[in-house]
């Protein structure tokens, strides 16, 4: 079969593929980056509605808000509360048993028709997000560690950043679905 017998022959099938990835105008695709966009949100506004001078607990909220916004992209080092499932995915990453960062896996899931260039941005994209997410933890935990007007600041502009980054990959899944 040749290259072109080969390409017409998967049309049919990637074309198909495509229209329920673009099924529902791509809700099931977005849902997981909508919601951390929400969750971002959420937290920009109880680091907002701390005052200058949040208290320890308000903060450690914040860090939890955002570390669950990043649908499972990043190790940090679990918090005495935090959840049998947060340290299962902490263990999972650590350890290199799978990658259960949600951004990555639905760009993976919407390039996966798309050529080397594509696929290549998409990487990028949420490297960025994950790099993000992870210096607005830094950041969280330093205002978390120390407390103080600088940390603060630092930490919401984190969260601002990791929103941003959020977006580009939002961005990103509905170009290549090519979604008004």
């Amino acid at each position: 079969m040749t290259t072109t017998g080969r390409a017409a022959a998967l049309s049919g099938p990637a074309e198909f593929w495509r229209s329920r990835q673009r099924a529902n105008g791509g809700t099931k695709l977005l849902a997981p980056i909508r919601v951390a966009q929400r969750r971002l949100g959420e937290v920009a506004a109880a680091l907002d509605a701390a005052g200058a001078e949040p208290t320890r607990e308000a903060v450690t909220g914040a860090l939890q808000g955002l570390r669950a916004a990043s649908l499972n992209c990043y190790i940090f080092e679990a918090l005495p509360d935090d959840t049998f499932e947060t340290r299962t995915s902490l263990a999972t990453q650590a350890f290199g048993i799978a990658d259960p960062c949600t951004l990555r896996l639905v760009l993976k899931n919407v390039t996966s028709l798309e050529g080397p260039a594509v696929k290549a941005q998409a990487a990028g994209v949420v490297a960025d997000a994950v790099a993000a997410f992870e210096r607005a933890d830094a950041a969280l935990s330093e205002a978390r560690a120390t407390g103080g007007a600088a940390a603060l600041a630092s930490a919401k502009a984190g969260v601002a950043a990791a929103r941003a980054a959020v977006d580009s990959v939002e961005a990103l899944l509905v170009d290549v679905l090519a979604m008004p």
